[in-house]
């Protein structure tokens, strides 16, 4: 890769302009939520004939009762929320998304973001509507449900037509969490970007949590991160080239210079198609109507998709299924344990760094169907799961914030090499006896 002063030297110089001191650091959080009534039928951006409310009237609604300003974008539709403690927007399938102000610790993470979802269900229980914390939607198809009204939703659409295979299925079925950050200098950001992909296998061992679609069971406990490896492999899954040495802020530059682009804003400030031009072409003046700015410099780096990635100032974390409550906050400390330690992260490249990028790729292709029970080349994802668990939990006990009792529940479910897929499916073989709306009651719980 190349080294030397080059157009892409304007991204690492913003990678690099970021850095936090460590004093300064905080947790940040987006939790992706589904909205699903009991007989199946999906939260969609409309309202339904039928009386149901969509996405847009759940907006206002919300945007009403906390008070905070309705986000419009371009297109005058409701699309979001902006507040004092964070932003609300929809996912392209109208999945509820909210991105909470990042916080010192994992308990005032957990505070603010319960206050949110606590005015939500006083808005939408009243119409039977449940979030449910799930990876996936267990009931509806690509076809069942339209995309938001946002260009760059529907010029993603176009693209995903063209490239990949699970695409629009990403974009309208798949809920997630992603977990911030932040990095005090480049040293320390490539090694919790190293880390963090290395450790997407035993991330979707531990975290996997999809296990139905269209209706049923399809035979995986992360059918999720299957989604995204499958969507276009090139801005998706491991990011080999950040193993090798040397890796910095001007290589990880250069790879997002180097991607073609979904969408990509004009002179007018209007997103558009970018004809698969890349960030490096669109600054040759390659593309008409559209250059280089800082706008879609930012673009180029939000349309990387990889388990995890740089932004200017944080690691982001991308490897959790959307999670029930319970499980939630264990995940969140445990990665907060394992990116805010040396000592854990070095642990992590020690037992995976080496790997090449085919077994890697194994390795989270089998964390994907058979969780905790996965074993790739002599690794265990149970055994490197408790290892890596005892990390995070001194690492977390050196933060000296009462963090590591969130790891109990954690610990226990590793112990019986369960993750929430596993003990959703026993509730549905079970007690559920198959009905997938006792599923979506029992991941839409509220209380941990």
């Amino acid at each position: 890769m190349s080294t030397h002063a080059a157009p892409w030297s304007r991204t690492a110089a913003l990678l690099q302009s970021h850095c936090r001191p460590k004093t300064a650091r905080n947790i940040g959080i987006e939790i992706e939520r589904i909205g699903l009534w009991e007989d199946g039928y999906s939260l969609h951006y409309r309202h339904h004939p039928d009386g149901r409310p969509g996405a847009e009237q759940m907006l206002m609604a919300l945007g009403q009762q906390l008070g905070w300003p309705v986000v419009t974008y371009s297109e005058a539709s409701p699309l979001g929320l902006s507040g004092p403690q964070g932003k609300v927007s929809l996912e392209p399938g109208s999945q509820l998304e909210f991105s909470a102000n990042p916080m010192a610790s994992v308990r005032a993470t957990a505070k603010i973001v319960a206050g949110f979802e606590n005015e939500v269900e006083k808005v939408t229980s009243r119409y039977g509507l449940h979030w449910v914390g799930l990876g996936l939607n267990p009931f509806a198809r690509v076809e069942d449900l339209d995309v938001i009204p946002l260009t760059r939703y529907r010029l993603m659409t176009d693209f995903f037509g063209r490239h990949g295979t699970l695409g629009t299925t990403m974009m309208r079925l798949t809920s997630s969490i992603q977990i911030n950050f932040d990095y005090s200098n480049e040293i320390e950001a490539i090694s919790m970007l190293r880390a963090s992909l290395a450790l997407a296998p035993l991330s979707t061992a531990l975290f996997g949590n999809s296990p139905f679609s269209a209706g049923g069971k399809n035979g995986w406990k992360s059918f999720r991160s299957e989604v995204w490896r499958q969507m276009d492999p090139a801005r998706s899954g491991l990011m080999p080239e950040a193993f090798e040495d040397g890796f910095n802020f001007e290589n990880y530059a250069e790879l997002a210079w180097k991607r073609p682009l979904m969408f990509v804003q004009n002179t007018e400030g209007r997103n558009v198609a970018s004809a698969d031009r890349t960030l490096q072409e669109i600054a040759l003046g390659q593309l008409e109507g559209c250059e280089l700015n800082d706008e879609n410099e930012m673009t180029c780096l939000r349309q990387l998709f990889t388990e995890a990635r740089l932004k200017p100032g944080y690691v982001e974390v991308r490897s959790i299924d959307g999670l029930r409550l319970a499980d939630r906050y264990p995940c969140v400390a445990f990665w907060t344990g394992v990116i805010y330690s040396e000592a854990a992260r070095n642990l992590a490249l020690d037992r995976l760094g080496s790997l090449t990028p085919k077994l890697r790729n194994e390795l989270w292709v089998a964390a994907g169907r058979e969780g905790l029970h996965a074993s790739i080349g002599g690794i265990s994802m149970q055994s490197l799961a408790l290892e890596m668990l005892e990390a995070a939990r001194k690492s977390l006990v050196h933060r000296g914030l009462g963090e590591e009792n969130y790891l109990v529940s954690l610990e226990q479910d590793i112990r019986q090499g369960k993750n929430p897929a596993d003990k959703v499916l026993e509730l549905y073989d079970g007690p559920a006896k198959q009905n997938l709306a006792a599923i979506v009651r029992y991941c839409a719980e509220r209380s941990a």
